[in-house]
């Protein structure tokens, strides 16, 4: 179970990173809901299985997302997700 919630993290991170262009060029609110997924996720994380220090890395990389919402630029905001998706490789690796 925790892979799983590990690899949907890093689902998300590579959907964000894909579409970071499209959210960029067509601004509207249901696409900043979209930044908070990967938050929702690692909250549903930790209610099912346990806060850990080893899950730091998806906590991370959803707190990276979050902070989307005051970032304006599109090379920072692919930057910050491409450090997002490596941070839950990572923790998908580790898990594993």
């Amino acid at each position: 179970m925790e892979l799983t919630f590990a690899l949907i993290e890093l689902m998300l991170s590579l959907l964000l990173f894909l579409l970071s262009g499209k959210i960029n060029r067509y601004p509207s609110n249901k696409w900043r809901l979209l930044y908070l997924a990967p938050f929702f996720v690692a909250v549903l994380f930790t209610f099912f299985i346990d806060l850990s220090f080893k899950f730091a890395g998806l906590f991370i990389a959803a707190a990276v997302y979050i902070s989307w919402f005051y970032i304006e630029d599109l090379k920072l905001r692919r930057l910050l997700s491409f450090v997002a998706v490596i941070l839950c490789v990572a923790t998908t690796i580790y898990l594993s």
